[in-house]
């Protein structure tokens, strides 16, 4: 068994959707400032260039991958120049879930690996996941192309006792 493993998950400690909707408000703000003032022409073209730049940053940001790997006894996240570690000996639980993330009508299903800590925090790392790649992780004969279920199976390898497997789908949204 090898010591260390690292994968590339889309996992962000921000929500970018969020950012999303900030920027939206501050236009609203914006336009809602426009209607009394004798600049509101020039005010309304500013929010559509402030809205248009806003969305690009969040998908910019969204497409960003970051990593998470296991190595020296801890577990390491790395997305752009944030950095976190878990060490193992903290850990009391690991598990995982499928969970489905809505923006509006759309919907995406993501696939979270939780982690319990002895300091009673819970941290989750996810990643976008199709049932394609969900259906192909349940084959345990095969290797895995789930980044999650990769880190999961790593993990309960070392913590065997900790390891606490699939977590239903109605309790994971008090981990998240």
């Amino acid at each position: 068994m090898t010591d260390r493993i690292k994968v590339k998950i889309n996992h962000h400690p921000v929500s970018y959707r969020c950012i999303e909707l900030f920027g939206v408000m501050f236009v609203c703000f914006l336009l809602m400032f426009a209607a009394g003032t004798s600049h509101s022409i020039g005010l309304m073209i500013g929010s559509i260039i402030i809205t248009i730049a806003v969305f690009g940053v969040g998908e910019f940001f969204s497409a960003i991958n970051g990593y998470l790997s296991v190595y020296d006894e801890a577990i390491h996240f790395r997305y752009i120049k944030y950095e976190s570690s878990i060490p193992l000996s903290d850990i009391t639980e690991i598990s995982y879930g499928v969970y489905t993330e809505y923006a509006g009508r759309m919907s995406t299903k993501r696939i979270a690996l939780n982690i319990k800590t002895s300091d009673g925090e819970e941290h989750s790392f996810n990643d976008k996941i199709n049932e394609e790649e969900l259906a192909s992780s349940l084959d345990t004969n095969s290797r895995c192309n789930v980044p999650i279920i990769r880190i999961y199976r790593f993990l309960a390898q070392k913590l065997p006792d900790k390891a606490k497997g699939y977590v239903k789908p109605d309790s994971i949204g008090d981990m998240l």
